[in-house]
């Protein structure tokens, strides 16, 4: 990915909408979108039943904002 491929044209973040059964693998990634507001405006988290049950996401989505 080149710099600046994920910013708009206008060179503003790029807005997103994280959906996830944040096992470990998806608590790294939203905490680094998190991060990385320069790049990525994270507009909304969306939990899903997947790797682990959905009451386990909420609670880890949660523990991760």
């Amino acid at each position: 990915m080149s710099e600046g491929e994920n910013k708009t044209e206008s060179g503003t973040p790029m807005a997103v909408l994280i959906d996830t059964d944040c096992g470990v693998d998806d608590a790294v990634a939203l905490a680094m979108a998190l991060c990385a507001r320069d790049v990525c405006d994270v507009r909304a988290v969306t939990c899903v039943d997947g790797n682990a049950p959905l009451d386990a996401v909420a609670t880890n989505v949660a523990r991760v904002l």
